[in-house]
């Protein structure tokens, strides 16, 4: 299925590259796994990363942007095949939206372009799974070191405790 990388980022197809790294960044804070406690947002990374990956590529961008025109203009021509020319019909049921759109299968055409998009997709789950692993260790690090200051803390509390009912003893 052709993704539409503009969509993803919320830019529009006349983005700078300024534009792309900035739109990038909030959406991967946006979807990160620390600010998404509970949620699985794996897909949504993925997805953010392999759109980053095409159009941060100058040359990448301009061989989508080709393609996107091309989905767009497809997109546009499976909607309107699809949707009833009788009048009735339009005040009985509601206008064609993408909530009740049927997903059509657009075949990426350019063959470069669909090797550079597969390459970014393993990229971005690749990136996926560094993160996640990083955050597991992340984690495991954080646990270890709380335990060990916690300990330490507790042990130095009993130490000082005795201390001070031995030097409280000495002076009665």
């Amino acid at each position: 299925m052709f993704k539409d990388y503009y969509s993803i980022l919320n830019l529009p197809i006349n983005a700078t590259p300024i534009e792309i790294k900035t739109a990038f960044k909030e959406q991967a804070l946006k979807w990160h796994p620390d600010k998404n406690l509970g949620r699985d947002t794996t897909f949504e990374m993925q997805d953010i990363n392999e759109a980053f990956l095409i159009l941060k590529d100058m040359e990448a961008r301009l061989r989508y942007d080709i393609e996107y025109k091309r989905f767009k203009a497809f997109e546009k021509q499976k909607a309107t095949e699809r949707e009833p020319k009788n009048e009735e019909y339009h005040k009985k049921e509601p206008a064609f939206t993408k909530a009740n759109q049927t997903k059509y299968e657009y075949t990426v055409s350019d063959e470069l372009l669909k090797k550079w998009m597969a390459n970014a997709k393993k990229q971005s789950v690749e990136y996926a799974k560094q993160t996640l692993a990083d955050i597991a260790a992340i984690s495991t690090i954080g646990i270890k070191t709380f335990t060990t200051i916690l300990a330490e803390r507790i042990i130095g509390g009993v130490v000082l405790l005795i201390i001070i009912s031995f030097i409280t003893k000495s002076c009665h």
